[in-house]
């Protein structure tokens, strides 16, 4: 008599990398750790692509059939969410040059339920996950070296984050893209340090005091955290003296902020 496979009502998409911290180099990997909080139960699947370099982001589709590992290998590269099986593969050295080894495809932001940008090169490219090789340019990015993005509320702007580069300096600089006009504005904004962007879940909101001081709920590449399992009113004080005195803030000695885990539910 065979054994029941388990059910797990979460799977969570990590992308691996080498051994260094960067999450810039070595090699490219997937691994989905599924859980059940109801028994405690979990179980874990890695695998490795052979050709990929620097797994750095993973992004699954909405239906949760296909993942695209982001990496700094100059790929594109596509797995069944369910199995981990490569799905597809393409270099994006066909499409646009880049100038930098880490310039890479590292993040993607969905436009629906097949459609997906990314930056290559200096320009942004959508994509039908579909037809990944009939790609579309939508624009400069205008950018040293784009980092994480994403898509406002309204679906109208793209927001993407800057990291150094090695050859072009520090980054420093916030990128935002029209998709409607098809126009990016860069270095609008000055942090102290390369940044992940973090876009708040609706438009209209009222926006912080200082663009240095962004609101606490407001962490990590995902969005707000969540806050149904602390209903407790009382605040956390902000212990930012930079906010405050309206003086700049102090550039921190380590700012890396990686967020890879993606949880869906199956």
């Amino acid at each position: 008599m065979g054994t029941q496979q388990h059910e797990y009502p979460y799977a969570f998409h990590i992308a691996l990398d080498g051994n260094g911290l960067n999450g810039l180099e070595g090699r490219a990997g997937v691994c989905v750790f599924r859980y059940d909080p109801a028994t405690g139960r979990y179980a874990y699947k890695i695998e490795y692509y052979d050709g990929v370099a620097g797994g750095h982001a993973v992004s699954v589709s909405p239906d949760h059939a296909l993942g695209l590992l982001g990496n700094t290998g100059q790929h594109l590269l596509f797995y069944d969410a369910a199995t981990l099986d490569e799905a597809d593969r393409l270099s994006t050295l066909r499409i646009e040059p880049t100038d930098s080894s880490i310039k890479g495809t590292t993040h993607i932001a969905r436009l629906g339920d097949r459609d997906i940008v990314g930056a290559i090169g200096e320009h942004l490219w959508r994509f039908d996950i579909d037809k990944p090789g009939r790609p579309e340019r939508l624009g400069p990015h205008g950018l040293k070296l784009p980092h994480a993005m994403k898509t406002t509320a309204s679906g109208r702007y793209l927001v993407y984050g800057g990291m150094d580069h090695p050859g072009r300096g520090e980054a420093r600089e916030v990128g935002i893209f029209d998709l409607h006009t098809g126009e990016a504005t860069a270095s609008t904004y000055r942090p102290p340090a390369g940044t992940w962007p973090s876009i708040p879940a609706k438009t209209g909101s009222t926006p912080s005091p200082s663009a240095s001081c962004p609101r606490k709920d407001m962490t990590g590449t995902n969005g707000p955290w969540p806050t149904s399992r602390n209903t407790s009113s009382r605040s956390t004080p902000n212990t930012d003296r930079s906010c405050a005195t309206g003086r700049p803030p102090v550039r921190p000695r380590h700012t890396s902020t990686r967020t890879s885990a993606s949880p869906i539910a199956n």
